[in-house]
């Protein structure tokens, strides 16, 4: 079930739309607040389909995972270490995303947490650490830094089970 934000001639809505026992349903909504829970109700009392979301748990270079599916399809500001660096990216999808970084790497990556925010929260924290800077949205895995993701950054929707 995903939510976003429409405009029309008479201004902004909300629209969740999904599928619920296979069947394609749309609803307006006025507050955000709403559709999120009208989606959230039917995700789970439905099992209905999460933007293509895999199975719940999962499987991923043999390590198995489970995700919070009230929380799939939020747009949030990651914080992801490999390597000794630490990556600091946006994502509405985070399953699809995490999955397409770890096939770009080496190593396991490690989720260390998440902020929930656009795009402006990941520049403006991209900013505060540039001194920090490696290349594209990586950064040196500095105690400041690490410091910071433990005192704001929330659990991950995204969780190891194995």
């Amino acid at each position: 079930m995903a939510i976003r934000k429409v405009q029309n001639k008479k201004g902004y809505f909300w629209l969740a739309d999904g599928y619920i026992d296979g069947k394609r349903v749309k609803r307006r909504f006025d507050k955000k607040a709403d559709a999120e829970g009208f989606a959230a109700y039917n995700v789970i009392n439905h099992k209905s389909k999460v933007n293509n979301a895999p199975p719940n748990p999962f499987k991923l270079f043999g390590l198995t995972y489970g995700y919070d599916v009230g929380l799939v399809n939020r747009p949030l500001i990651y914080f992801v270490y490999g390597n000794g660096a630490v990556k600091i990216g946006f994502s509405t999808n985070f399953i699809k995303r995490f999955s397409g970084l770890n096939l770009a790497v080496p190593n396991h990556l490690e989720i260390l947490g998440v902020i929930y925010g656009g795009p402006a929260v990941e520049r403006n924290t991209q900013k505060f650490f540039k001194r920090f800077h490696i290349k594209g949205e990586w950064y040196v895995a500095a105690v400041e830094l690490l410091d910071y993701i433990k005192e704001h950054a929330k659990p991950s929707p995204l969780f190891q089970i194995t």
